[in-house]
C-alpha cells in the first residue's frame, strides 16, 4: 500500500512538472528564451525610457557580449480610468531569433505597471 501511494505521488508530481514546463515551452524557441540577466536589465532600462517618450519614439538597447538587442516603441498614449496609459511594442532579437509583442502600461501612484 505504501509503495503504491508513493508511486502515485511520484507519477502525479512528474505529470505536474511536465505540464508546468509545457506552459512555458514556447519560450525556448523565442528570443526571450535566450536573454541573459544582463540582456533583461538593458531591456528594462530601455522600457523605463520608452515610457517617458512620445508615441513613435523608438528606444534601442543592445548587449555586445551576447549580441541580443531590441527596440521599444511607445504608441496609443491615452487616459483610461483616470490613468495615463500607453502601449509599448517590443522587438527583440537573440540567438538569431526575432520576436515582437505589444503590452499596455498604465501609470499608477507607485509607478508604471503592465496591465496585460
Amino acid at each position: 500500500m505504501k509503495k503504491t501511494l508513493l508511486s502515485i505521488l511520484f507519477i502525479l508530481s512528474l505529470s505536474l512538472t511536465i505540464a508546468h514546463a509545457s506552459n512555458y515551452g514556447f519560450l525556448a524557441s523565442s528570443p526571450m528564451g535566450y536573454l541573459t540577466d544582463a540582456d533583461y536589465k538593458l531591456m528594462i532600462a530601455a522600457q523605463k525610457t520608452a515610457l517617458t517618450r512620445r508615441d513613435g519614439s523608438k528606444v534601442s538597447w543592445s548587449n555586445s557580449k551576447t549580441a541580443a538587442s531590441g527596440t521599444i516603441t511607445p504608441s496609443n498614449t491615452r487616459q483610461a480610468n483616470g490613468l495615463l496609459c500607453k502601449d509599448l511594442t517590443f522587438f527583440t532579437t537573440a540567438h538569431r531569433l526575432t520576436g515582437q509583442s505589444t503590452h499596455t502600461f498604465c501609470k499608477y501612484a507607485d509607478g508604471w505597471k503592465a496591465t496585460n
